[in-house]
Order: C-alpha cells, then structure tokens, then sequence
C-alpha cells in the first residue's frame, strides 16, 4: 500500500523468482518524505542492483522532485530552491541481506 498518492515514492523493491519470474514480498527501499527530502513531488526512479557484495547489495537510483523538471516557475527561475538543487541526484541504499546471497545468474565470456 502507498503511504501517500505520490507516484513515485517510496522507492520499493522485491523478490524475483529467477525461474518463473514471479515476484512477491515487497518491501521498501527508501522513502523520500520520510527521509526528510525536500520534495514537494518527490521521484525515485531508474534504480539499478549493484552486484551482491556477500550480504549486502547496493541500490542505485534517481531522487528528483518532478517539479523540477516539469514547472515553468522553476525552469530558468533564479530563485530555484537551492535545498531542492543540493538534494537532488544519484543516491543509493545500501541492501542487508541476513546470510552471503550469491548471484543467481553467471553470465558468460
């Protein structure tokens, strides 16, 4: 369930069956409005999986607050919020895992 009606946050993850494909257990990744963010619309999106590093595997993603990107009163504004500049960009969330979890694909040469 959605804590807000923001489309893009919390940033979810869940698991995926590497045969079928299927997902289930969904959990949350990061929350921008509970992470203190100063988004008024904030967006966490384009997430990648870093590769397992033993228990632990980092998530990548894209925080922005849309309004950046789609308001004329922000776009060329010279009183854009700079709180909103500073905090926008590359993140990541760190992913602890209760045991070693070995990727499940060996890709080849």
């Amino acid at each position: 369930m959605v804590p807000y009606f923001d489309r893009r946050n919390p940033l979810y993850a869940v698991e995926v069956d590497p045969v079928t494909f299927t997902y289930s257990e969904r959990q949350v990744v990061t929350d921008a409005r509970r992470e203190g963010l100063p988004f008024e619309l904030p967006c966490l999106h384009m997430s990648k999986l870093c590769p397992n590093q033993g228990n632990r595997q980092l998530m990548i993603f894209r925080a922005i607050d849309r309004f950046i990107t789609s308001s004329e009163d922000f776009q060329g504004s010279s009183e854009a919020r700079s709180d909103i500049i500073s905090a926008a960009g590359i993140h990541c969330a760190e992913i602890i895992y209760r045991g070693d979890t070995p990727d499940p694909w060996e890709f080849g040469d």
